[in-house]
């Protein structure tokens, strides 16, 4: 972000996983080496507050991973970005 030419107040990230939100809120619990390795490079880059939660419904990174058909990948909202990126206009988000 320092080589941007544009100034940028907050960053989030976002997942669809509660699991992962523990792991990188979690200031006590011990966790297997390579968790413990994966969430101290997270923290290294941002905060725990940055972090928040998606439902996998409305997760356009996930559509990437889902089954689509050959002749939907054209139009899949995965490259297009449109209804699903919705969320992070609301409130709630």
């Amino acid at each position: 972000m320092d080589n941007l030419d544009l100034h940028i107040d907050t960053v989030k990230f976002y997942t669809d996983s509660k699991v992962v939100l523990g792991y990188i809120s979690n200031e006590t619990r011990r966790f297997f080496i390579y968790v413990a390795n994966r969430v101290e490079k997270i923290r290294k880059f941002s905060s725990p507050s940055q972090w928040n939660y998606v439902p996998t419904n409305r997760n356009p990174a996930d559509s990437g991973t889902r089954s689509v058909p050959a002749h939907e990948i054209h139009s899949s909202e995965w490259l297009l970005g449109t209804k699903t990126t919705s969320f992070l206009r609301t409130e709630e988000f």
